[in-house]
């Protein structure tokens, strides 16, 4: 039941209050929220509570909630619609229990819609035409779940205009109706053929519960459109041979507003195309060279028409004529047309050469000079683009600015030459605004048969232009940033204002207009802007001015240095890369941990990702274990910051050495036949007798000098080389060793492995460089 509710008593209302969504089905959910003071008006020390109330359009107060705690200054409340609540527009409140003599003066509420029924409409026709049914369709379902619902009555409404005699004879039409009570509901009427293009057609459909208290309706309008239609195809001047077919498009529609709103597609409209000339009035044909064309020109349901036509020959003449299109009026059932001018030739063959007129300006489009002549070229060319000779062309020129009108010369007419041509000199005004000024010539032109065309030409004076080059694009507190001024298309001397607005710092310089000009300025040490924006302001003998800017950004972040390891990299196990971070601004500290990772590249699932707390240290990876023997590029990245090494690895083959020579060789020997045993047991044999044969030398042999003379001594072992291992032979024997020399015939010095190269020295911060710091040299 409605109580009701006096301000003063009841207490002040709450500062703000939203509710969602603004439409509500009875039994549905409205989500409420208000900014709340959340003390009490008479004492700050006392907190206060909250009612919530709604109010109808018919000033009925329904309590929702009271005495609500409010929590950080906002009330949040659901509010479940009650199924039996009249339907109509509520106002929802939320006011303080404190009484206050003021809380009449601040009223803070929202509106919402409490609906019994959730219903959809449609209409046939979207605009509508005088004579046409209008059919409607409507849908009637639950608010809550969508499901479809019977209501206890529904109906509806029309209301039209009607127009009199006189066109400010308008009368207003009232029409209803009741239905059969359904979740689907259809009904039509048919308009009068005198209605008012002026009004819109308004429909209103409703449906209602058995309590008599719950009412739900929807409204639609209709407007009342006209018939348009354009031709596509023949376009303007276009030549039709007499006898022959050719390509005819129109586009049918209804529009509203006179065709400036919107429009829909008219099908099946019933056309009349005809050529005329004078009186002769001659209906075109559809071509039988298509048998698959309709026998009538209608529009399609897109309001298109597409059609080959033929040109009848019988009673038309070659030149100009007046292609027609007719339909009926739906106001006044009269007959109405659109139109396009073509030109009728005697057949296909015939020539275009003195048919029609174009006139075609040619010249250039701008100039960087006031007070600069520009000789411009009319040309009168026929529809073949052949030279028509004494064509009368009259012209003038205009000129425009941005903040002024036209300011137009006078009429001239002159004749085009023997090559169809005539020559117009037009001067730029000394006080012509560069950029903002143009001249403008414009010609018209007319055949002997009246014929006429034209074309114009914009000439726009070149805007004078200054530009500002940085010799850095970044810096640092303490450096000094150089600023370089380029102009074009200024003359004379050239005074620059400059100024950094940031650093409050401002100059001027002079240079000429075909030189550059250059100024610098110093960053404070100790400066905490993170941009600096450089403005200059340039002008000219001339007066002619132009400004620009450049914006230079504080370089940030760190640099970054990877050291290779010392070790071999042998595939599979974990290595260690030392690493330095520095900042690149010693103001601004690096903010850690900062994530690092490092990855190989071209190898899948390479990626090791971890973070590092300090400035310097080490990170651990572990290789890929099935890495060829070879050279990798490894990428290190540290938050966003990334460098490469170029190193070498080794897989855990080729990293076994000379026990894994000698392994190989031992498996050879096992797989050598028996008479490999014999051969070494006969070898035995000849070296016990070389021995017993030098024993029988005189001692004097063995106690000379030579007996000190150092033995020979094999040549030091020679690096392998971490290449990638060789493919295997397809014969076995392939991989046997070859027959060892004498170390003695091809004895080499031994090549000393090179050592690691250190690490790259710490890159050296430059103003001129786009990352901030020079490259370091690359590494011998």
């Amino acid at each position: 039941m409605p109580i009701s509710v006096n301000a003063e008593e009841s207490g002040r209302y709450a500062t703000d209050v939203s509710a969602s969504p603004y439409e509500v089905g009875t039994g549905g959910t409205v989500e409420i929220e208000a900014l709340v003071t959340g003390t009490q008006s008479l004492d700050d020390d006392e907190t206060t509570r909250y009612n919530i109330w709604a109010e109808s359009s018919t000033e009925e107060t329904y309590t929702i909630a009271q005495n609500q705690d409010e929590i950080e200054g906002m009330i949040t409340y659901s509010w479940l619609v009650p199924e039996s609540i009249p339907t109509g527009y509520y106002s929802i409140c939320v006011e303080e229990s404190d009484s206050g003599a003021m809380s009449q003066f601040s009223v803070y509420c929202d509106t919402i819609s409490i609906i019994r029924y959730h219903i959809e409409m449609e209409v046939n026709n979207e605009i509508l035409l005088p004579g046409e049914t209008i059919r409607v369709w409507t849908t009637v379902s639950s608010p809550i779940t969508g499901s479809p619902e019977s209501p206890e009555t529904a109906g509806w409404k029309m209301t039209y205009t009607t127009q009199g005699e006189n066109s400010w004879d308008a009368d207003s039409q009232v029409k209803s109706g009741i239905l059969t009570p359904s979740s689907a509901n259809e009904f039509a009427v048919l308009m009068p053929s005198n209605l008012h293009s002026d009004y819109d057609l308004d429909i209103t459909f409703y449906a209602n519960d058995s309590s008599g208290t719950q009412l739900s309706e929807v409204s639609i309008n209709v407007p009342v459109g006209q018939l348009e239609t354009s031709i596509s195809q023949p376009s303007y001047g276009q030549v039709i041979p007499l006898g022959s077919d050719f390509v005819f498009q129109l586009n049918c529609k209804r529009t509203e507003n006179g065709g400036w709103g919107a429009w829909m597609p008219e099908k099946n409209l019933a056309l009349t195309v005809k050529l005329e000339q004078g009186n002769i009035k001659a209906p075109v044909s559809i071509s039988s060279t298509l048998s698959g064309q309709p026998n009538s020109i209608i529009s399609d349901s897109d309001g298109i028409v597409s059609l080959l036509i033929a040109a009848d020959n019988s009673v038309l003449e070659i030149g100009s004529a007046e292609l027609v299109v007719y339909w009926a009026d739906p106001y006044s059932s009269e007959e109405v047309n659109t139109s396009i001018m073509v030109h009728l030739s005697a057949d296909n063959s015939e020539s275009l050469i003195g048919v029609g007129l174009q006139v075609v300006i040619d010249g250039p489009l701008t100039s960087s000079a006031p007070g600069e002549e520009i000789i411009l070229t009319v040309n009168t060319l026929d529809m073949a683009g052949n030279p028509l000779a004494g064509i009368w062309v009259h012209h003038l020129t205009s000129r425009s600015t941005t903040t002024s009108e036209d300011d137009r010369s006078k009429w001239t007419m002159q004749q085009s030459d023997s090559q169809g041509k005539l020559t117009v000199l037009v001067s730029i005004p000394l006080d012509l605004n560069p950029g903002s000024g143009s001249i403008l010539l414009y010609a018209i032109a007319k055949n002997a048969t009246g014929v006429s065309d034209s074309d114009y030409h914009q000439i726009r004076l070149i805007e004078p232009k200054v530009t500002l080059n940085p010799s850095t694009v970044n810096w640092l507190p303490g450096d000094e940033v150089e600023m370089r001024i380029n102009v074009d298309d200024m003359s004379g001397q050239v005074a620059v204002f400059w100024s950094v607005a940031e650093l409050g710092i401002e100059g001027t310089l002079t240079f000429a207009a075909n030189s550059q000009g250059s100024f610098s300025f110093q960053v404070p040490d100790r400066s905490s802007f993170s941009y600096l924006q450089i403005s200059v302001v340039a002008i000219d003998d001339n007066g002619d001015t132009d400004s620009d800017y450049h914006s230079l950004y504080r370089l940030d972040g760190f640099s970054l240095m990877i050291s290779p390891p010392n070790e071999v990299i042998i595939a599979g196990e974990k290595i260690t890369f030392p690493y330095v971070i520095t900042a690149m601004d010693s103001t601004v500290p690096v903010e850690y941990p900062v994530q690092w990772t490092v990855m190989v590249s071209g190898v899948a699932d390479s990626a090791m990702t971890g973070l590092v707390n300090s400035a310097s240290g080490s990170i651990e990876y572990t290789l890929p274990s099935n890495l060829e023997s070879g050279s990798y590029l490894f990428t290190f990245i540290f938050e966003g910051q990334s460098t490469h090494l170029v190193i070498d690895v080794r897989s855990n083959d080729d990293a076994s050495g000379v026990g894994g020579t000698f392994s190989a060789v031992g498996d050879s020997l096992d797989s050598a036949s028996g008479w490999v045993s014999t051969l070494a047991l006969i070898m035995v044999f000849v070296c016990l007798g070389l021995l017993l044969k030098g024993g029988r030398k005189k001692e004097e042999e063995w106690s000379g000098s030579g007996f000190n003379d150092p033995l020979p001594v094999a040549p030091p072992t020679q690096p392998v080389a971490a290449a990638p291992a060789p493919l295997l032979a397809a014969n076995p024997a392939d991989h046997y060793p070859p027959p060892a020399a004498n170390p003695a015939d091809n004895w080499t010095p031994a090549v000393i492995p090179a050592a690691h190269p250190p690490p790259a020295a710490m890159p050296a911060y430059d103003p001129t460089s786009p990352t901030g710091y020079s490259h370091p040299p690359p590494q011998q």
